[in-house]
């Protein structure tokens, strides 16, 4: 199966793939590499967090140490819910060589928590793309601003895939490659309740 797997995120950026249970689930993970982070992604009344709630939220990337970010789907919601990705070789299509130069100048915050020895990477580097608005850092060019502003009007005009997981099914990215988001949703009879894992190739 990992070798299936490596080979869809190389072609596509992204995989979809049907499992018996959350325990096949984190075993075909745990071949991929390293797990080192895991999070049920539901609903929580009066939490602040976009991803506890059943809001849309915009195309962004995870942890920059997450290799992959895969989602197992115990259950759905009634409507919406979909998950979005947008494949950074698409976007980067729209962009001229020197909006491309730009942004690889423009610095993205680090979560808090790896803010020891430095504070931000590049949203564009060696490694792929990181990226979060939330986290962005304005520089003080206005050359770079304007590069950002061009990336952020493509990125967020740019579906390449929709994806609606339904009970069991998994999906897996590759967080250099690809952005993430969702739909909002609407739960009545059904909640949507998607277990997360970051894995470090």
């Amino acid at each position: 199966m990992k070798e299936h797997i490596i080979a869809e995120l190389d072609n596509k950026g992204f995989h979809v793939f049907k499992v018996e249970n959350y325990e096949a689930y984190y075993s075909s993970m745990r071949e991929l590499g390293t797990i080192f982070s895991s999070l049920d992604v539901q609903v929580i009344a009066n939490e602040s967090q976009l991803y506890a709630t059943n809001k849309p939220m915009e195309f962004h990337s995870d942890h920059p140490v997450a290799s992959y970010v895969s989602w197992f789907c115990e259950s759905q919601a009634d409507s919406g819910g979909e998950s979005l990705l947008c494949d950074f070789s698409d976007v980067k299509k729209s962009l001229s060589s020197q909006e491309i130069t730009c942004l690889k100048s423009l610095p993205v915050l680090l979560p808090s928590s790896e803010r020891t020895t430095k504070s931000a990477l590049p949203l564009l580097s060696d490694l792929g793309i990181y990226y979060a608005s939330w986290l962005i850092k304005k520089s003080e060019s206005d050359k770079i601003n304007d590069a950002y502003l061009k990336f952020r009007e493509v990125v967020n005009s740019t579906i390449s895939h929709k994806v609606l997981l339904t009970k069991n099914d998994v999906l897996i990215i590759d967080n250099h490659r690809m952005l993430h988001g969702r739909n909002s949703f609407e739960e009545t009879t059904s909640k949507r309740l998607l277990r997360r894992l970051w894995i470090k190739e």
